[in-house]
This record gives C-alpha cells, structure tokens and sequence, in this order.
C-alpha cells in the first residue's frame, strides 16, 4: 500500500479518520470531526465507503501500533531494570564455577549491565535502577503531554471545521 499523501484528504478527513480509529464509531468520528449532528451518521458512513479514507485509516493505525510497539518495549525493559531482582546476578558472582550450565540458563540475569573476572573472581556491575526510574518517569510524562497536546490539536481542528460550516458573513 502506497502512502497518502496529505493532500489526497481534506483536514477534516484527515480528523474523521483518527477519531473512528480511536471511538470505532464513525458517527461519533464525523460529529468529532465537525460534521452537523443531522448529517454525522450520513456523513460517516459515505467516509468510511471512501477507499482513500479506509487506506489513510489502515496507515494511521499501522503507525500508532509500530509506535506504541516500541514505546511499550522500551518501558517495559526500563520496568524490569528498575524492578527485577539482582540476586541471580549476585549469586553468580558468588558461586560463578560451581554453577551448572542449566543453573546458568534459567538465572535472570537482566539488571546485569558487566561481568568481568578478575584476578580476584567475578566482578559484576548492575544498571542504574534510579537512572531507569527517572526514565519510566520522564517516558510517563511525555506521553501524558502528548496526550493533552493531541486533544488540544483535536480541538483545534474541529473548532476550526466548525467554523468552515458557518455561513459567510459579509459586513
């Protein structure tokens, strides 16, 4: 599938599309997009029978579902190092020749950022569990932002659709 490009769909097209991927509804999504309420169940099914409206919608939710993907791994990895347990790691510093291959496999060994043998034994160093906290922290925050950014934007949109629907006023 070939991208869209901008042009191909009106703005207010554009608003249709990301509201019905969020409510499902494309009633809903054309009253959110600044359709009149008398035309929004007309109006959203006439959008969605558009096959350039169904592909810019296939696009946009491929794109939120690659960046969530990612957002959602990288947190959780912040997560485990954050929470995850150092024992194994301390026992294999602890015990490192005498433990089996299977025992090797099954430790959890995550929060272990280096292991070097010394001339006094293993020496291992973890992560930062602060600096991964601090991370989680400002990850949380960012989305929240971006959050009330895109309603805001979204409100901006509609507003100005609004205002396309208005007859002209000549003074």
């Amino acid at each position: 599938m070939s991208k869209l490009s901008k042009k191909d769909l009106s703005p207010r097209e554009r608003l249709f599309c990301y509201h019905c991927l969020q409510t499902g509804s494309p009633k809903e999504a054309a009253l959110r997009a600044g359709y009149p309420l008398t035309d929004a169940e007309n109006q959203g099914v006439l959008l969605m029978m558009k096959p350039e409206i169904t592909a810019a919608m296939e696009e946009i939710a491929a794109a939120q579902a690659q960046r969530a993907c990612l957002r959602d791994r990288v947190k959780e990895g912040l997560l485990r190092l954050a929470f995850d347990p150092c024992t194994d790691g301390v026992r294999l510093v602890r015990e490192g020749d005498s433990l089996t291959s299977g025992e090797l496999e099954g430790m959890n060994l995550y929060t272990l950022a280096q292991l070097k043998r010394t001339k006094d034994g293993l020496e291992a160093v973890f992560f930062d569990r602060f600096k991964a906290l601090e991370k989680l922290y400002e990850i949380c925050r960012e989305e929240e932002s971006a959050s009330a950014s895109e309603n805001s934007f979204y409100a901006a949109l509609r507003q100005s659709a609004q205002e396309l629907e208005k007859p002209e006023r000549h003074g």
